[in-house]
């Protein structure tokens, strides 16, 4: 099990959204938490390896949560819609 932490950012943009939202992205947090670090799980959580230290899980269609990858610890970066994150993707 990793820890992860929520940024500030992360907690303004979960705050904005519909409680439905909220529990599916709770959700995936504590699904991510459980099995990172072991690959052949990672599909049935929605998580994806971006490039060496980012990873994205995905909350339902449309929203996805970035995750910073520490050394002992994720942090939930932000959410973003997919259009967003290829847009962050281009600049880091």
């Amino acid at each position: 099990m990793i820890r992860i932490f929520l940024s500030r950012k992360c907690l303004k943009s979960l705050s904005s959204l519909t409680p439905e939202q909220r529990e599916k992205a709770e959700a995936a947090l504590r699904d991510v938490s459980d099995v990172f670090g072991q690959p052949h799980r990672h599909a049935g959580t929605g998580l994806r390896r971006l490039s060496s230290n980012y990873y994205e899980c995905r909350i339902d269609l449309a929203l996805r949560i970035v995750l910073l990858h520490r050394q002992d610890s994720l942090l939930a970066y932000d959410v973003m819609t997919h259009n967003e994150l290829r847009a962050f993707l281009r600049n880091i």
